[in-house]
């Protein structure tokens, strides 16, 4: 608060101070803080469950999917350049590794929750964008997990290991980030 930062933040840099202090102290921490931990993400999701208003994602399900999906393609190719320009040119599949990196990143994060209630209450955002981006937000954290399952199915783990495998044969034998080429 003497810093004029957010709580949120203030919470983020004490975690992210006690890790670089000690891997040790980080890993300590963890342990005796999980418990408390399991609280507040149920809280945390109880909580989304509040704010999210079934009613307005019926009225405007064109509109939060279109949100989504624009958040999705924005994400996808934000992450993917500077992936791809960072990587080693003579790294067999640079492009194809930045673009499955890039993928994981695509979704709304529990942050932007943080962001649009902090909008509204600066009154940045309206009431009625507000409920738009928490709509969005909460439909990407749902889908995050099929998206990460649509990532091994459109973008296989190697770029040569042949062509896109049928969703069947995907869904039964997914390829793990360490498995070797097929």
């Amino acid at each position: 608060d003497a810093c004029g930062l957010s709580v949120e933040l203030g919470a983020f840099l004490a975690g992210l101070s006690l890790t670089c202090l000690s891997r040790q102290v980080g890993d300590r921490a963890e342990r005796l803080m999980g418990g408390l931990k399991d609280v507040f993400v149920a809280w945390f999701f109880a909580s989304i469950g509040l704010v999210v208003n079934p009613r307005f994602l019926l009225d405007n399900l064109r509109a939060v999917l279109s949100v989504v999906m624009f958040v999705f393609v924005l994400k996808l190719f934000t992450g993917f350049l500077p992936l791809w320009m960072l990587a080693e040119r003579s790294a067999p599949h640079a492009a194809w590794s930045a673009l499955r990196a890039s993928w994981i990143l695509t979704h709304i994060s529990e942050f932007g929750f943080v962001l649009a209630s902090k909008g509204l209450s600066w009154r940045v955002l309206s009431r009625h964008v507000y409920l738009l981006l928490i709509g969005a937000n909460a439909l990407s954290l749902c889908l995050a997990p099929w998206l990460f399952r649509l990532r091994d199915i459109v973008l296989p783990l190697h770029a040569d290991a042949g062509a896109v495998r049928a969703p069947a044969e995907s869904m039964s034998e997914a390829p793990s980030e360490s498995s070797p080429p097929a």
